[in-house]
């Protein structure tokens, strides 16, 4: 799923090598940075009739200005986009975490990545109009109508 170099057209760089992958897994599923200061969350995406894995979902949570903060990213194989997986297991994702007390999301989109901008609007994000270090879209989860109201 991770050998489809168009996956890294909008994040740079190639496929990585199994070596690679063993590496940057033994440290996610450690849950957390060195420090204790970040979460890290690391989902598999698979298909729901097949079980088959389609792609992933993460989640890196840290306090930032005294407000606990989730950063999104999803990825999914080409060959499975226009699904609906990746908004189904954002979403899923944004549901655990809040009940984990996470009270603010940001995903960083590259400003040409369209179908993760569909993405991010189809699971309540919208641009805030500001670009990373990296030159990508910061995304901001909208708040929930529902709670706007309660809060009114």
């Amino acid at each position: 799923m991770l050998a489809d170099a168009e996956l890294y057209e909008f994040i740079g760089g190639d496929a990585p090598t199994v070596e690679q992958l063993v590496r940057r897994y033994t440290a996610q599923a450690v849950g957390c940075s060195p420090d204790g200061a970040q979460w890290w969350l690391n989902w598999v995406v698979r298909e729901r009739a097949s079980g088959r894995l389609v792609g992933y979902v993460q989640a890196t949570v840290e306090e930032v200005d005294g407000t606990r903060t989730g950063s999104l990213a999803w990825v999914v194989a080409p060959s499975n986009q226009r699904r609906g997986h990746a908004s189904a297991a954002t979403g899923a994702m944004i549901d655990w975490v809040r009940r984990s007390g996470v009270d603010a999301f940001t995903a960083s989109i590259h400003p040409d990545h369209h179908a993760s901008a569909a993405v991010a609007q189809k699971t309540g994000f919208a641009s805030s109009g500001v670009r990373d270090d990296d030159g990508e879209d910061v995304w901001q989860l909208c708040p929930d109508p529902k709670e706007v109201l309660q809060d009114s």
